[in-house]
């Protein structure tokens, strides 16, 4: 059984790229962690008072996300390949996931989006949403923003968009997770696609890969 990871730095359509794997390949449960801990931040107690630090650009402590992993993983269907968005973020998360592979016979493939820096900043300063139905939305593109606004939806710039949270976030980035890629490189699990093209064309790529490691 083959499992999924996708990294690659803020801004290089990560989260768009799962979506669409996600509606292509049914056969993988999609394990987020953004989007996990994003409804844990929504609580009113003690959990969501401290999830909420993620809205300032910081990573949750490994621990906690692996504690997380822990508890949601069982939920799914033994067998059903996995695709992980989000996770893992650092080398003691990348340990954790490899030792759960091992238990339970499963493989993990890794895809690298691999976009510069410079363009993947400029991606996130100008990344929009919507609202809807008590849900965020990315917009895609131009042509969508101008429907989405036509119909009255509210445009939303999240809080971990600022430009000081995508500092911070970047930072995190090339000290937490940039070894797990390095990691999974030298391990031979890893396929590095370019994220600087259509997102069509990404999702080709990523696209073959999946149909070969499956």
């Amino acid at each position: 059984m083959t499992d999924i990871a996708l990294f690659g730095i803020q801004g290089s359509g990560k989260g768009t790229q799962a979506e669409l794997v996600s509606d292509a390949f049914p056969q993988f449960a999609l394990f987020e962690t953004g989007g996990i801990f994003r409804a844990l931040s929504t609580l009113n107690n003690r959990v969501g008072d401290f999830v909420r630090q993620i809205n300032q650009g910081h990573f949750i402590h490994y621990s906690v996300t692996n504690a997380v992993f822990d508890l949601m993983i069982p939920m799914l269907d033994a067998n059903q390949n996995i695709l992980f968005d989000g996770y893992p973020r650092d080398l003691p998360q990348l340990f954790h996931l490899l030792d759960f592979e091992f238990k339970h016979h499963r493989k993990l493939v890794g895809i690298y989006l691999k976009l510069d820096e410079k363009t993947a900043i400029e991606r996130l300063v100008n990344r929009r949403y919507y609202k809807k139905d008590n849900r965020m939305y990315l917009i895609k593109n131009e042509e969508e923003l101008e429907l989405v606004t036509g119909q009255g939806y509210e445009i939303i710039t999240r809080e971990d968009d600022q430009p000081e949270a995508i500092r911070t976030r970047i930072e995190q980035y090339h000290k937490e997770t940039e070894p797990v890629i390095e990691y999974l490189k030298k391990q031979d699990l890893l396929v590095e696609v370019d994220a600087n093209q259509s997102q069509e064309k990404v999702f080709e790529d990523i696209r073959k890969v999946i149909k070969l490691s499956i």
